[in-house]
This record gives structure tokens, C-alpha cells and sequence, in this order.
């Protein structure tokens, strides 16, 4: 069965990416040389068959919809 979780890369420390689950919030330790050497910290990596790609267009999506939710609770 071919694996499609997405996650967000909470932080890179040495040689390991600490990703968590978009869905069910799941940390995950997975070693740095699996993904492409320009990732960062707040990614949104898809992982398909022990392979990680990033998704861009969903990361730029999801810091629009943070930044909104940030806006509306500085208005409160």
C-alpha cells in the first residue's frame, strides 16, 4: 500500500528532521539525507513510499490561513 502522510517540519537538529502529522498532530524522527538538502523549518513535506517531496503551494497556503487566524485574535 503506497503511504501519502503529509507533515510539517518542526525542526531540523543535526543529522534529524522532526516532522509532525497534519492530521493527527504524530511527531516523527526521520534521518536528514531523506529529503532534499534545501528544506527548512514550517515545510509541508509529503511522504509517499519512504520518500519526502515538498509541497510548496501548500505551505504558502497554510502560512496564508495561519497569518488570518493570527489577525483575527490581535483584532480581539
Amino acid at each position: 500500500m503506497e503511504n501519502n502522510m503529509k507533515y510539517s517540519i518542526d525542526r531540523i537538529e543535526q543529522d534529524k528532521v522532526v516532522l509532525e502529522n497534519l492530521k493527527n498532530k504524530e511527531i516523527k524522527i526521520i534521518e536528514i539525507e531523506k529529503f532534499p538538502e534545501y528544506i527548512k523549518e514550517g515545510n509541508i513535506v509529503l511522504e509517499r513510499n519512504n520518500q519526502y517531496k515538498i509541497l510548496e503551494k501548500e505551505e504558502i497556503q497554510r502560512r496564508q490561513k495561519l497569518r488570518k487566524k493570527l489577525k483575527k485574535i490581535k483584532k480581539k
